[in-house]
Parts: structure tokens; sequence; C-alpha cells
């Protein structure tokens, strides 16, 4: 009786140790590591095809190509992590920012498991005379099918070409996505928003409250609602408060998350401009993907980050 009580005891120990987003009382303490520090991941779920339930949502500013880059800075230098990424990782859908066109057909023709939006925001920029550094979605065409998509400027005029508050072209695009094996709708958004501040004039709170605008426009089923993007400002700038009146941080307000900054300036620094916020969903994971893969220490001088998510 004696044997078997022990038995139990590892048992049930065994259990208490599992990790992972299944925990529903995450251990913090990791969190509080000197900013760029590595930090071990919580466990991801499997690809979401092995649940329809649930979906994997990544945002990643890759650094657009820059002939200044140099080392392994340089564009064919890190581009050497890319693919091995998005197989472990295998998120279902990926809002990217600052591609140009040299990497975007670099990237369709590598991530084979993915199609994309294709062109929208890549004609605007183009149009308005700036380099082909635009934002493309890309998704798992196993999982998903596109039911509508459409783009707008973050500008006075968003229907028409042209530049945006902050004097560059800026742009958002939005997807209707069904999961094919269950026949669920999502509305998904990426942008890109600037960078550009001046006195108590903040262009980026223009472009906030007219992508809310949109979104309450476009999405007219009130379905679930994922928006990723380079934000250009961390959740306690309060940029966001028109924002966190419909929708959650992800970071924030996942079951398991980190505290590792997305934006590094390729080891120089330690922000958090990088966001992913959702509504209708439980956020159960989220992660910044700070691994090295084939060697590159650093894939952008953002890491991408990636939000588990699950249908209320």
């Amino acid at each position: 009786m004696m044997k078997l009580n022990k038995i139990l005891l590892l048992v049930i120990i065994g259990f208490i140790a599992l990790g992972g987003c299944s925990n529903s009382e995450p251990d913090y303490s990791k969190f509080y590591q000197e900013p760029g520090s590595t930090q071990e991941k919580p466990d991801e779920p499997d690809s979401p095809g092995l649940a329809d339930s649930k979906i994997k949502i990544m945002s990643f500013n890759i650094r657009y190509y820059n002939s200044d880059d140099t080392e392994d800075k340089a564009w064919n230098v890190r581009k050497a992590a890319f693919v091995p990424m998005v197989e472990e990782q295998k998120p279902t859908i990926i809002g990217t920012q600052e591609i140009r066109k040299t990497q975007f057909n670099w990237l369709k023709n590598n991530w084979t498991d993915y199609a994309y939006i294709d062109g929208n925001s890549t004609k605007i920029v183009e149009t308005s005379g700036a380099p082909h550094n635009v934002n493309e979605v890309f998704y798992l065409k196993s999982i998903l099918e596109i039911v509508n998509k459409g783009f707008f400027c973050l500008s006075d005029t968003p229907d028409k070409v042209g530049v945006g508050w902050s004097g560059s072209p800026r742009v958002a695009e939005w997807v209707i996505f069904r999961i094919k094996a269950t026949g669920k709708k999502i509305f998904f958004l990426n942008t890109h928003l600037s960078l550009k501040t001046d006195g108590d004039y903040d262009c980026r709170s223009k472009e906030i409250a007219l992508i809310k605008q949109k979104v309450e426009e476009f999405n007219t089923d009130n379905l679930p609602v994922a928006i990723t993007g380079d934000m250009n400002a961390k959740l306690e700038d309060g940029l966001f408060e028109t924002w966190l009146t419909f929708l959650s941080d992800s970071r924030k307000n996942a079951v398991v998350s980190d505290d590792i900054a997305s934006y590094t300036g390729f080891g120089k620094s330690a922000q958090y401009p990088d966001h992913i916020f959702v509504s209708g969903f439980n956020i159960e994971c989220f992660s910044t993907i700070n691994k090295v893969y084939n060697g590159v220490t650093y894939i952008s001088d953002h890491y991408p980050i990636m939000a588990t998510l699950s249908f209320e």
C-alpha cells in the first residue's frame, strides 16, 4: 500500500509540474529578467490544424531591405531564419510590416504553406512615390480561405491614394477569413502606425480612431477581431484607450505570457511597440519569438510576437 501511495504521489506531482498554455496560474518570476535576456518560452499547442477551435496570430516587422545593413543585419543573412522560424511556430496568420518588393517576392516563394492577400497596399505605396515598403498578410492556405478583403489609407481621405497625417503613406489591410474545417469567421487587420509626434498633436491618435471606425464599418457581422501591427507605441503610452473599449491586449491578458521586449534594434534597445489586440477570443498564450534559427541571432530589429487564441 505504501508503494502504491508513492506512485500516486509522483503522478500527481507530474501533473502539477506540467506548464504551457494550460497552466491557469503561470509562474511570472521569469518576467523580471533584464531586457534582452533569453527567457524560456511557454509551451505552444500544436498546429491549429489539429485543433480547429484555435488559431495562432503573429505580428512581425521584418525590417525593410536596407543596403546599409551589413554583416548579420543584412537581409541576405537574416532571411535564413525566416523559413525555420515559421515552420516551427506554425502561425495561422502573419501580419507583416516593412516588406519591400525584393523581400515580398522572396517570402511568397519560400513560405510555401502560405498564401498572401496580394497587392492592394503595395499599389497604394507605389502610387504615392514611396519605396516598396508595405504591410502584407500571409495565411495558412490549408486552414483558411478569404471571404472578403480590403484596405484603406491612414489619412483624411482613407479611400484615396495619398500620404497620411505623418507625411508618408500608411495603410491598413483587412481580411475576413473563414476556417475551412468549421466555417467560423474572423475579422483580421494589419497595420503600421506612424512615428511622427509634433507637440500635443499625435497623428497616431487619428490613425487609431480611423481604424476603430473602419473595423465597425467592415465587420458588420460582429465577428471576432484580431489587429496586428508595429504601433510605434507601448501600451502604457495611453494611445490605445479607444481600442481598449472593445479590444484586449494579448500580451497583457494572455493566460500565459512573457515580458520580452519585441524591438531590440539588433540588440541595442528594449522596447514594446508591437501588439496583437483581439476581441471575441480567449487569449491562451502570448510569446515573443527570440530564438536563434540557422545561427541568426536577430531575425530582424524586431522579434516576431504571437498569440494563441481560441473562440469564446
